[in-house]
This record gives C-alpha cells, structure tokens and sequence, in this order.
C-alpha cells in the first residue's frame, strides 16, 4: 500500500515485460502468476494502465479454468482497481463487488485494496451513504504486516473528509483531513501523506491561503516525482495550475496545465484531458 523502490525493477521493464508475455504465449501460468505479484505495485504506480488490463484479463481466465478462487479474487481486485483508476468506474465496481465476495479466500491487505477501491467508487459518485455503509466493514478485516489501525482510521476520517468537501461543509473536510494525516504521519504511510496533502489544497484554495496550498502540493508533488507516481504527479500538475490561476499567472497556469495534460494523456485519461483543452483554449484565460 506504500511506495516500493522500484529502480531495479524500472532498469529491466522491458524484458520483465517480454518475459510475462512469453510466459502467456507458452501458458507458463505459474510463472506468470508469480512473477505478477512482483509487478503489481510497480505497473499501478507507474500507470501501465493497458500491460495491467491484459495481464488480468489472462489472470482472470486462469482462475476460472482451474477454479482458483484465491486468483479469482486476486485478479478481479487488480482489473477492478486498474478500471477505477484509469475512470472506468461501472466496470470496476462489478468486478471489485464480486471479488469482495471472494475476500476470506485473500491476504487481509487485499481485502482492504478491494475495500478501499469500493469506498472510492462511492465517493465519485456521491454516493455517500453507499461509501459510508463500506467504510463500516473495514474492522472484519484482520490487521496484517502489510497495513494496522493507524491506516484503518486514516482510511476512514479521509473518507468523510472527502464527503464533506464535496456537500461544501469545507470546515469539517479540513478537519478530517488533517486528523487523516496526522494518522498517515504516525504509520509513516508516505503515499496516503501525499495524497491527502493534494486533498487539502482545494479547500485551502477557497480560503486564498495560496502559500499553505503551494506547500502541500510542493511537498506532494516531491514525493510523487521520487516515487515515479504517474497518477499523482499528473493531479498535482493539476492542481498547481488552478493555483496559478487564481492568482492570475497567466504563464504558469499554462506551463502547469500542459504538464499536466501530458501526463494525462500518456495515462489514458481521455476526459481529464478534453478538460485541459477547453480550459487551455478559454478565452477567459
């Protein structure tokens, strides 16, 4: 669930990438298998977006051929999680749903992915009391090595942090947020640090305290170019070009804006990116 050093991995990409595909063509299922657990961290924190949809795809026929259910729920999870993230949500909800049911066949770090990854569904689609009703089932997951209570509650105040910033109750968000993070400071989960960091901005924004939002996302935006988070960095390119345009830089809103666009659009995030464009082309701007 946090950031891995990935540097040896990212040197030999290219034949790992071959070597999976090998192992597909000549159904090496087992090695292929393992070889996956090696790079799912890796493939979602750098964007693989379609080598991570075709893997699970093979994953999920797999597991249905053999009647695995541990790898079943393994590879909904990971297709779900990898919907989710690339924006398409009704097909990861599906999937994420039916691997939830599938949990006590999984490692408990799994089953929080799965329910994390529901909770967020939820949220994106104002369905707060549906992401409230998640949310409750996280004490049946046991704790493991991979994630404890600090980073249970974090999960939770983030939560009504974000359902709060979204019915504009901007006082209860913040304060939700900083007691998620002060939680993610205490696990020293330096990837939730990040994120609720670019959580906050928007609410520190309304309130023009330019100088704090910039530090947030400086700090954000440091963490996710060391760890290579291609998701991150494109959203604090994002959010440092709203920032620049509330304060009518007009030079670095677009320097920000194009940053992030690229980023976008190596992702796959045909919408974010139209965003970009109808806001780069603005006559207002």
């Amino acid at each position: 669930f946090d950031w891995q050093d990935y540097s040896e991995l990212e040197m030999e990409w290219n034949n790992i990438r071959t070597l999976v595909n090998w192992c597909i063509e000549t159904e090496d299922y087992k090695t292929f298998h393992k070889l996956w657990l090696g790079l799912r961290g890796y493939t979602l924190t750098r964007g693989y977006w379609e080598e991570r949809q075709a893997w699970m795809e093979i994953l999920l026929w797999i597991a249905k051929e053999q009647n695995d259910s541990f790898c079943l729920a393994e590879a909904m999870f990971y297709q779900g999680q990898t919907l989710l993230y690339s924006g398409s949500d009704e097909d990861a909800v599906k999937l994420l749903q039916n691997a939830w049911k599938l949990r006590e066949k999984v490692e408990p770090d799994v089953q929080f992915g799965i329910l994390t990854c529901l909770v967020s569904s939820c949220l994106r689609q104002n369905q707060y009391d549906e992401a409230k009703i998640w949310l409750s089932k996280r004490n049946c997951i046991p704790e493991s090595s991979q994630f404890n209570k600090e980073q249970k509650q974090c999960l939770y105040y983030s939560t009504f942090a974000e359902i709060a910033q979204q019915q504009g109750r901007q006082i209860a968000a913040e304060s939700d947020y900083r007691k998620a993070l002060d939680l993610a400071e205490k696990a020293q989960w330096k990837k939730m640090i990040a994120y609720i960091r670019v959580w906050l901005a928007p609410i520190l924004l309304r309130r023009s305290e330019y100088g704090e939002a910039e530090h947030m996302l400086a700090e954000a935006l440091q963490s996710a170019r060391l760890s290579q988070d291609k998701s991150l960095i494109s959203t604090c390119y994002y959010r440092l070009a709203v920032l620049a345009e509330r304060r009518g830089n007009r030079d670095l809103f677009r320097k920000w804006a194009r940053l992030a666009k690229n980023e976008f659009e190596k992702l796959g995030m045909t919408a974010s990116v139209n965003q970009l464009d109808y806001w780069l082309n603005s006559k207002s701007l």
